[in-house]
């Protein structure tokens, strides 16, 4: 009786990662929107106007210290900047409609964070390097939930 329940728990996780996985890469957390707006420059906002009216640097510091810099695409970042880039805590609202509020480093996700999707789910736990690393619960919109460890924004083990 143990063995068989050691055996469905171990399905039952593989079912859970795969469903994860899948999910995962359907709402990834580096969608090709964000790359888009980040550019070959890893983040980097500058105070140069965008094209459009309203574009750019538009509160504060966006340099070195506190700002707001709206982006062509209609996302938003406001936060702390260093050397030009985000860096500290902030929150960078999509134009899809997610959003991510937590800690940045040179332009990416590092440390501590909360990704919100555009259909409701949601990741909250550590990010390196712009990707889900560590530990973290994702949950989906529905209710459910996984938590446990991640590694370049793929489940590994579940806690």
């Amino acid at each position: 009786m143990g063995r068989m329940r050691k055996s469905f728990r171990s399905l039952a996780f593989l079912f859970l990662s795969t469903a994860l996985a899948l999910a995962l890469g359907a709402c990834s957390s580096s969608s090709e929107g964000e790359q888009a707006e980040q550019g070959s420059d890893g983040g980097a906002a500058t105070r140069e106007a965008g094209a459009m009216a309203g574009t750019g640097c538009v509160e504060g510091d966006c340099a070195n210290g506190r700002g707001t810099f709206r982006y062509e695409s209609g996302s938003a970042y406001e936060g702390e900047f260093a050397n030009g880039m985000r860096n500290g805590e902030g929150t960078y609202q999509w134009s899809s409609g997610a959003s991510y509020t937590g800690q940045w480093q040179d332009g990416k996700r590092s440390g501590y964070g909360v990704y919100t999707y555009p259909n409701g789910d949601s990741y909250e736990g550590q990010f390196v390097n712009d990707q889900r690393s560590g530990l973290g619960t994702y949950k989906w919109s529905d209710g459910r939930q996984f938590v446990g460890q991640f590694e370049n924004g793929a489940p590994v083990t579940e806690q």
